[in-house]
């Protein structure tokens, strides 16, 4: 069936309309191409044909059964789509790029997208998961040649470019983010598609990897799923007829918001149905929600018989294992590593085994993480935990674990990390919530507090509001950039872009504490100064905030908004000084309690 449907496409395709110093051989480059195409295609095909999923990791499901059609949403226009026909879908969307958190289906759309194009027969699809690219010295190009036909037809790479020319090509190009060094791939990629616009392009990429700004490409966000449509999926896992019942009973009753988010993750939706079969019940935080995640991903390595418990490979214990995770987790996290191979995990391994003088085996303990637990898995060599969250959750229970002394010293790295660029508000929100959670009192001492002083510092040096709060969210002394610039910024032609250009340092540290009040904040001041630029189109090539035009233009339109985020800093310093002269009042009269008795 394969081979037949091969031979079609490189007859159709690849053959049809070539140039004449490619006819003269036809046969022979037929025969080599066809060869080389279904040797790849056999060889992927059987790969993603079948699907393994952290609750079958043992018997694999066909992909077909298995996979949910996924809904995106068109960012310049809302218009969502269900993608069934990759041909259909690429009618009016040439150049692709797909954004989704982690867990959300990216890859997973992008393999469905690849085996339905091969049947469809329209061009040749190319699924490149992209960060097979970061050991290679070379170009996108070089790479599909060398490693796709192997080098081994002489005239190889004219035949390439033959059929790049001719558009013959589908580009599936999975996992954009996890580009090693994204900053020159970015470059290459955009070359790459400029040279190559004949050919179809579909990228993947999670949030804030500033993939958007590839050319010509058109942003779609994956929508989680829709909550009538979880039964579904959770009916194509292969459960028993109970528990699934169980399952769906369960979050048709549920109605914690954190919960309904988690579910609308593929991934995570799979997480809650292995916890749900050991513990049934919601706890109201989503911190002690991944608490019993992890738990219940040890229990799973237990004999169902009475008393009996296995050892694990490390013959370490959980708690042993859970503690030299958390010390991998806080280092990979603010090492930006969220994929890791070998080298790197021993690495990190080997100091932990230093300081703490435990010995173990390092590859029994990732045995133990990816076959015994499942907190981890593996792809083609680069492990990961099954979940980024987890990892976060793991780092926040290390920073609990912390002295106070620490904790104060940690904070100020923190900020300065945060100001620095060196970490992005938006990879760090979900950790400071589960944090926050589970050590709300050093969360607001050590933090939160000297954040709010500093505003409250700012804001005193000008008594005017509008003027006040402006200067301290925006950088006045660079805020010069051109008229084009802010028009396409404040239309939100680039959608995911976070306003590098306008934010400053307190922008970021504010975005922690006032989360979509702030944001709302700058969507109003960006209408404002995109009317004032339109007004005075052709007049004005930059602006400064100085300016003091600008200032009477805008500053009184916007004053409501700067009143109400004034209001909210001084409620909120309020509330958590109170929060925490209750806290150590409490501590305190406990602590005589004990003294007396």
């Amino acid at each position: 069936m394969l081979e037949t449907i091969i031979t079609k496409l490189v007859e159709s395709v690849v053959f049809e309309n070539s140039q004449n110093w490619l006819q003269i051989t036809s046969e022979k480059f037929k025969h080599i191409y066809k060869n080389k195409l279904l040797e790849y295609y056999h060889e992927r095909t059987s790969y993603y044909s079948r699907f393994k999923t952290i609750i079958r990791k043992d018997s694999p499901l066909l992909f077909k059964d298995i996979y949910l059609h996924q809904r995106i949403q068109r960012l310049d226009d809302s218009k969502i789509f269900k993608i069934e026909s990759p041909n259909q879908f690429f009618q009016s969307n040439k150049y692709s790029l797909i954004i989704g958190e982690a867990g959300s289906g990216k890859s997973t759309l992008s393999k469905y997208m690849f085996l339905e194009s091969i049947k469809e027969l329209k061009s040749i699809p190319i699924l490149i998961e992209l960060r097979d690219l970061n050991p290679f010295d070379g170009k996108i190009d070089e790479y599909i040649s060398n490693i796709i036909f192997e080098s081994r037809i002489a005239t190889s790479s004219r035949i390439l470019q033959e059929q790049l020319k001719k558009g013959s090509f589908i580009f599936y190009l999975d996992g954009y983010d996890e580009t090693s060094t994204n900053r020159s791939f970015a470059k290459n990629l955009s070359e790459f598609i400029n040279r190559n616009s004949e050919n179809i392009f579909f990228i993947t990429s999670r949030p804030g990897a500033n993939v958007e700004f590839i050319n010509r490409t058109f942003t779609y966000n994956i929508l989680p799923i829709n909550f009538n449509e979880i039964p579904t999926f959770i009916s194509k896992q292969a459960l028993d007829v109970n528990l699934e019942k169980a399952i769906i009973d369960s979050i048709k009753l549920n109605n914690k918001r954190y919960i309904t988010d988690f579910l609308g993750n593929p991934l995570l939706l799979l997480i809650y149905i292995i916890t749900f079969r050991n513990n049934p019940q919601i706890p109201h935080q989503r911190s002690i929600f991944y608490r019993r995640v992890i738990d219940t991903l040890f229990i799973e390595h237990d004999s169902t018989k009475l008393g009996f418990r296995r050892l694990f490979e490390s013959s370490l214990n959980q708690e042993q294992i859970l503690k030299l995770l958390e010390n991998f987790s806080i280092t990979s996290f603010f090492e930006n590593k969220f994929e890791y191979r070998k080298e790197y995990i021993f690495e990190k391994f080997d100091s932990f085994a230093n300081f703490s003088k435990l010995r173990f085996d390092i590859n029994n303990v990732i045995i133990d993480l990816i076959k015994s637990t499942s907190i981890w898995q593996e792809d083609t060599g680069v492990y990961s935990f099954i979940h980024r969250s987890l990892q976060e959750y793991l780092t926040a229970v290390y920073i609990k674990k912390l002295d106070n002394e620490t904790k104060v010293d940690f904070f100020k790295t923190m900020k300065s990390l945060i100001i620095s660029n060196k970490v992005n508000v938006k990879e760090i929100k979900n950790l400071l919530n589960l944090y926050y959670e589970i050590d709300g009192y050093c969360y607001y001492k050590y933090f939160v507090v000297s954040i709010i002083a500093e505003i409250e510092e700012h804001i005193k040096v000008n008594n005017n509001a509008p003027v006040s709060i402006i200067s301290l969210l925006y950088d006045s002394a660079s805020l010069t950039v051109r008229y084009e610039e802010i028009i396409t910024i404040a239309g939100y032609a680039n959608i995911g872009y976070d306003l590098h250009v306008f934010q400053n340092d307190i922008f970021k540290i504010m975005e922690i504490l006032m989360e979509d009040r702030l944001l709302e904040f700058d969507r109003e001041f960006k209408v404002k100064l995109q009317d004032y630029l339109e007004y005075n189109k052709g007049e004005v090539d930059s602006i400064s905030l100085k300016d003091k035009e600008l200032q009477k233009s805008i500053l009184p339109k916007i004053e409501p908004q700067c009143m109400s985020i004034l209001k909210y800093i001084l409620n909120k310093n309020k509330i958590i000084k109170d929060y925490i002269s209750h806290v150590e009042s409490s501590n305190r009269e406990l602590l005589k309690i004990l003294k007396r008795n």
